[in-house]
């Protein structure tokens, strides 16, 4: 006991040890934060992208040359573990309003036509209607009349402007069967556009167009707004992209019905939704012997089989039976190969992150290595005392093992719990900030998030403790051993 007692004494005997406590509780907290909000961002992003995509895709190497994809789901779904399959379209197309400028540049979007009548689908697409929120992000908006110079002219197109696009996005169904339904299209979009149901012509022109769904972010494109070319819904636009055959190009008017929002930037600015059976009609995707072509099929499994490791077994296995079947040129793969690029890229920084925070913990170890060398050097008489006294030389060792190592252990449970305190309530303090200071710490319009992602995962923590435990461990038992070959005579002849 009393050896507690004398290391508590040298622990608090000088303020440098304070630092070196300050240090390890700094150098924790700093890496546990850091390395949550990376895991955050991780996890936020995989969770985007698998909203976006099935578990598994087969796709056509060649432009829209997946032939025959009723025959060729039946197969795949005869694998155990495939839960259903779903035909797709996707490919890109250029825009450009019927009625717009004649100078005005053609914009690319990516369409994507899905089968409404397959359950699939209909779930893929529900999944991002239901994420559009109910208010409207006007921070784009806000950046571009502050940046543009738009002034007074701004100001007028502005308020109506926002308050039709809040009744829009209130009124907009989240599912895929009400947004394409005749309702919704010819009654419910122009009522919440402020026109009089009982004058609207039924048929209206424009309801009489193949409907389609934008990503959100468009509606934040002003200048087009201003020019008289919104891309609000209720509005056309004209898709111009190849046949199916490449043999010509495919051009027609679509009437814009709703938003979508997927989390993913390049979705929701450049993505476009739209039935199979309007894109079979403008891709003309059924040739004249009756044989319709897709770009693949998404399969979807049952959850036992969403891991890693089953994933890309049971992907194997539909490889396999597709070359039982022997369709050509197509490619399979699971959702984390499609994105891999981007995962390993954001696994990778954190990797990095990590080990240059960790030489954070490793400095701090260091610290105390020094501050327990030069207190063995000093306490060289109380040391001889001790051991004039019947102290062994295993209890001198471990006075100075015990001062090192509650130093370490004291600043890793203090950093422990500002880390994880800070990161629970980290999107507090940066709405406090904003709120104090006006300053906006974590921007939405750059990161494309409305919150600072904090994921904990106990392996992360558990690493983060065990490496300042070892490094403790070896910055206080270098100073005890030396400490204790140090002989009684030694301490007190030049005391």
């Amino acid at each position: 006991m009393y050896r507690w007692w004398i290391a508590y004494k040298y622990i608090c005997s000088r303020f440098i040890t304070v630092a070196a406590l300050l240090a390890v509780t700094l150098s924790v907290t700093v890496l546990i934060i850091v390395v949550a909000v990376m895991e955050g961002f991780q996890s936020e992003m995989q969770d985007r992208i698998r909203g976006t995509t099935s578990d598994i895709v087969v796709e056509s190497k060649m432009f829209l040359g997946l032939e025959k994809p009723g025959e060729l789901r039946k197969q795949i779904e005869q694998v155990d573990g495939v839960e259903s399959t779903a035909a797709f379209v996707q490919t890109f197309a250029l825009y450009t309003p019927p009625s717009g400028p004649s100078g005005r540049e053609a914009e690319d979007h990516l369409i994507t036509a899905v089968d409404l009548g397959n359950e699939t689908s209909r779930i893929e697409l529900d999944r991002i209607l239901e994420a559009l929120p109910r208010e409207p992000d006007f921070s784009r908006l806000a950046h571009y009349l502050n940046s543009g110079g738009n002034g007074s002219r701004g100001a007028t197109f502005l308020n109506p402007y926002l308050a039709l696009t809040r009744r829009l996005f209130k009124a907009q169904p989240r599912k895929a069967e009400e947004l394409f339904a005749k309702e919704w299209i010819e009654k419910g979009l122009w009522k919440a556009l402020g026109a009089d149901p009982e004058n609207i012509p039924v048929p209206n022109s424009r309801a009489l167009l193949p409907p389609i769904v934008i990503g959100v972010e468009c509606f934040q494109r002003v200048k087009p707004f201003f020019l008289g070319e919104s891309l609000l819904p209720g509005s056309a636009i004209r898709l111009t992209s190849f046949t199916a055959d490449g043999a010509r190009p495919a051009e027609q008017d679509f009437l814009i019905v709703g938003y979508f929002k997927t989390g993913l930037y390049e979705l929701d600015s450049k993505g476009i939704f739209l039935r199979l059976e309007d894109a079979n009609r403008f891709l003309e995707l059924t040739d004249s012997a009756g044989v319709r072509k897709v770009s693949g099929i998404r399969v979807s499994v049952r959850p036992e089989h969403s891991g890693p490791q089953a994933l890309h077994a049971l992907k194997q296995k539909i490889e396999t039976e597709l070359e039982r079947a022997g369709v050509l040129f197509v490619k399979t793969q699971t959702w984390r190969e499609a994105r891999a690029t981007l995962l390993n890229a954001v696994r990778a920084e954190k990797i990095i992150v990590s080990i240059i925070l960790g030489v954070i913990i490793l400095f701090a170890g260091f610290m105390i290595f020094i501050i327990l060398t030069v207190q063995v050097v000093e306490k060289g008489r109380d040391i001889g005392i001790l051991q004039s006294v019947g102290a062994t030389s295993r209890g001198v060792a471990q006075l100075f093992f015990f001062a090192g190592t509650s130093i370490c252990l004291s600043g890793l449970v203090l950093g422990t719990l500002f880390g994880v305190s800070f990161g629970l309530g980290i999107n507090t303090l940066q709405r406090w900030i904003q709120l104090l200071t006006g300053l906006e710490v974590f921007p939405k319009d750059i990161y494309y998030l409305d919150h600072i992602p904090v994921k904990f995962l106990p392996e992360d923590l558990a690493f983060i403790i065990l490496t300042t435990i070892v490094v403790s461990l070896m910055a206080s038992l270098i100073p005890a051993r030396r400490a204790a070959k140090k002989l009684p005579t030694e301490g007190l002849r030049y005391s």
